[in-house]
């Protein structure tokens, strides 16, 4: 029994090659839905989808309401307590689902990362499901890891978050962290944020490597947002996170005592957007503040304890020196 969100933004071509893929598979199971929930389309797609795909349900909106709430919206109403989000533009790959659903029969996890195959070229493809999330001067960052440093055959592992573009979770655990947090709105770090926030509630974000899909990264951001406008939101929300999540008081300190110097530092280097995306996150700093008290309730892993697991979990995928 499983749900499938497909969150759309003009994506009439991505769902017309796609989602044959994903129907292929779902073939032999019966308690099954695909739930796309239409950001406000301008194209072609919720006709699209009604003759050629009438057996998929069409949550429309009459406004924009970005990643973080058009994903919301469909898991909410999906009748199966197994969810998977997936974008448009990912490509699912034969078996894909039965060893996610395997790992998913735990109660102690909440969501789980299939292998996902980000398109480098049209032969060549990198591993975006491991990645290594680290604190440093003040501030959070997490980033790819260089193919050459992952070992060939990683095992079933824990990562620090699951990709947004491909992830499955239970539903009832979904609802009890409130969702992915519009407070990013439109995109960025809703992902992170959400399994960080699992994480500190004892639950684990799994790797499965026997899973596969293909990211294809054709979405929507790039055609509809500048680069600077795409780099000032990056870093706007990276700052949301700090001030809505960290709550240890020396991983504060260390943040207000380096923040200066990320601004300086940011000038120095050309990145003049960095100045914008602090500006822009200190409007938003009440809504961060009023979500950082609700975390503070539900916390029962700290800060601390969940960096030095981020630290473990790289022992698990990447080849160290000896």
């Amino acid at each position: 029994m499983i749900s499938f969100i497909i969150p759309n933004r003009n994506g009439e071509l991505l769902l017309k090659e796609n989602l044959p893929f994903l129907l292929s598979e779902l073939k032999h199971i019966e308690s099954k839905e695909i739930i796309v929930t239409d950001d406000f389309s301008t194209d072609s797609s919720v006709s699209m989808l009604r003759d050629k795909f009438p057996d998929i349900k069409i949550l429309m909106s009459d406004r924009i309401l970005g990643f973080s709430e058009n994903c919301n919206r469909g898991v909410y109403e999906a009748r199966y307590d197994n969810v998977m989000c997936l974008n448009t533009d990912v490509r699912v790959s034969p078996g894909f689902l039965d060893p996610l659903m395997k790992i998913l029969e735990d109660d102690t996890v909440f969501a789980v990362s299939p292998k996902i195959l980000k398109s480098k070229d049209n032969e060549h493809y990198i591993n975006e499901s491991l990645h290594k999330s680290f604190y440093s001067f003040g501030l959070f960052y997490h980033s790819g890891i260089k193919q050459d440093m992952i070992i060939e055959n990683p095992p079933v592992c824990a990562i620090p978050f699951a990709c947004g573009a491909a992830i499955i979770f239970k539903k009832n655990k979904f609802v009890e962290l409130h969702g992915f947090d519009d407070l990013y709105s439109p995109f960025y770090w809703e992902d992170f944020d959400l399994c960080y926030r699992a994480w500190k509630r004892g639950w684990k974000v799994l790797y499965e490597p026997e899973s596969c899909v293909y990211h294809l990264h054709r979405g929507t951001i790039s055609r509809i947002y500048s680069e600077r406008d795409v780099d000032i939101i990056h870093e706007r929300n990276r700052f949301l996170f700090l001030w809505k999540n960290i709550l240890d008081p020396f991983l504060v300190a260390e943040h207000i005592l380096f923040l200066p110097v990320k601004i300086i530092e940011a000038f120095f280097q050309g990145k003049f957007f960095f100045l914008t995306s602090f500006l822009k996150a200190c409007e938003k700093f009440p809504e961060a503040w009023k979500r950082r008290m609700k975390e503070k309730e539900e916390q029962k892993i700290s800060d601390r304890e969940i960096l030095g697991m981020y630290r473990d979990m790289m022992e698990n995928f990447v080849y160290h020196k000896k």
